[in-house]
């Protein structure tokens, strides 16, 4: 971890349910060194907190399609149905923003230079 980094663990399940874990500080004690506490809203239906899709046709989540930023505040997840990128908020479990990117062709008479659609 660096510097002003959080301390904690982002985990997003198989249908999005996002989770923010804390880590507990190292003890030699424990048979695997590592544990965390589990984040509430996990388990209470009222308070989870999902990412919002959906998501393309046989695209998965996972480490090449979601990134936490270095403060641990904001999600970025790509692969979604309409190639989009988003940013969800951790702590809200809301988008906070997204880029579309259009992938399929113009026609030339629908579009004019400005990129607005021609009345004619």
């Amino acid at each position: 971890m660096t510097q002003g980094s959080p301390d904690m663990m982002v985990t997003v399940s198989a249908n999005g349910l996002l989770g923010t874990h804390s880590w507990l500080p190292y003890d030699k004690n424990i048979s695997n060194y590592f544990s965390f506490t589990k984040d509430s809203t996990v388990s209470n239906p009222k308070t989870q907190r999902y990412l919002y899709g959906p998501f393309a046709p046989g695209a998965e989540l996972s480490s090449k399609t979601l990134v936490v930023s270095h403060d641990g505040k904001l999600l970025f997840s790509g692969g979604h149905w309409d190639n989009s990128l988003r940013v969800t908020s951790l702590s809200k479990g809301k988008v906070v923003g997204h880029i579309n990117r259009h992938l399929g062709g113009l026609k030339a008479n629908q579009q004019n230079f400005h990129g607005l659609k021609d009345m004619n």
